[in-house]
């Protein structure tokens, strides 16, 4: 048990279950509110869920390095605001398809921003997962809707995103990582959720609830996974997480 508390790809597959989990429920959350009102409250809720975390470790929320956890939070927002919209108004097949291909981004992003050096083998992986996209979107055959749009400027953001969160776990504990996330986020998704703001109904709250928690161990175990991976090695992804949504929603 304790050699999986230290596995990468153990907390990455759990992390992957819980983002999986919380797309389904964005489905159904979003037949009663707009997709920019759920992020606030993902965003809320998940911070109300790492509260006891953050108040039981004194020391853990460090603010020298608030310019890195800035600009992670920043492409975290526009993810997570374009990831929401997607999967409310697009195929939840595609949207996850789409969204599959930030590690190819994020791989980008650490060998031009970190100056990663990458093998061949995994440059041709990245020319395969390209193509892959390629056949998912069929350009000219399906329409690039919004809610596709979306999902292809949250993958990208996602994908710096991936850089970022390796960068600071690095020099911070992965814990305070993902608590800044929410902390930094959940004002500006206020501002946005204004604009369209309904009050939910009591049916819902309770599935509003379930997504800020799956929020939040989607994050904190994410970048438990990251701490030991380098990011160039970004996570693959795992049908299991795939079966999971789809098969939800179906």
């Amino acid at each position: 048990m304790q050699r999986l508390a230290r596995s990468g790809p153990f907390w990455f597959i759990v992390s992957c279950v819980a983002f999986a989990s919380m797309w389904v429920m964005i489905r159904y959350a979003a037949r009663h509110l707009h997709s920019f009102e759920i992020v606030f409250f993902r965003n809320f809720l998940g911070l109300i869920f790492l509260l006891p975390m953050m108040l039981g470790n004194p020391g853990l929320m460090r603010r020298d390095r608030m310019r890195l956890h800035l600009g992670r939070a920043t492409s975290g927002f526009v993810a997570t605001m374009g990831t929401f919209y997607a999967v409310a108004n697009a195929p939840l097949a595609d949207v996850l398809a789409i969204n599959y291909t930030a590690p190819l981004f994020g791989t980008l992003g650490a060998v031009v921003m970190l100056g990663e050096r990458i093998r061949a083998r995994r440059i041709a992986a990245l020319g395969v997962g390209f193509l892959g996209m390629l056949l998912v979107l069929r350009p000219g055959a399906v329409p690039l809707t919004p809610g596709i749009m979306a999902a292809i400027i949250a993958a990208i953001t996602t994908g710096y995103s991936i850089v970022a969160m390796r960068s600071l776990v690095g020099v911070d504990d992965a814990r305070a990582v993902a608590a800044w996330t929410f902390i930094l986020t959940t004002i500006p998704s206020l501002f946005v959720a204004l604009i369209v703001w309904t009050m939910p109904p009591v049916a819902v709250w309770p599935l509003l609830a379930a997504i800020g928690a799956a929020a939040a161990i989607g994050q904190l175990t994410l970048t438990r996974a990251f701490s030991s991976r380098g990011p160039s090695r970004c996570p693959k992804p795992r049908p299991c997480c795939r079966w999971i949504s789809c098969a939800s929603a179906w």
